[in-house]
């Protein structure tokens, strides 16, 4: 993950609800770099059977939009 630029991630759970926070310059350079990796298709089997729609890393992800930021 980091050799894929992140430099922070943080997972929360609340029952069947994740939110994940990722600190990453470039998403979509991130997620790129992740789709074929060994390690995070192995971590994405895993996920798969927590989530209600599995990401297969095929589509265009552009990850949400910040609405506020307590500066």
């Amino acid at each position: 993950m980091r050799d894929a630029g992140v430099r922070g991630w943080r997972i929360w759970r609340d029952g069947t609800h994740l939110f994940h926070l990722v600190e990453v310059d470039d998403y979509a350079a991130m997620r790129a770099a992740l789709a074929d990796h060994p390690v995070n298709v192995a971590w994405q089997a895993q996920m798969d059977e927590l989530l209600a729609v599995p990401d297969d890393y095929s589509g265009q992800d552009s990850g949400l939009p910040l609405d506020w930021r307590l500066p």
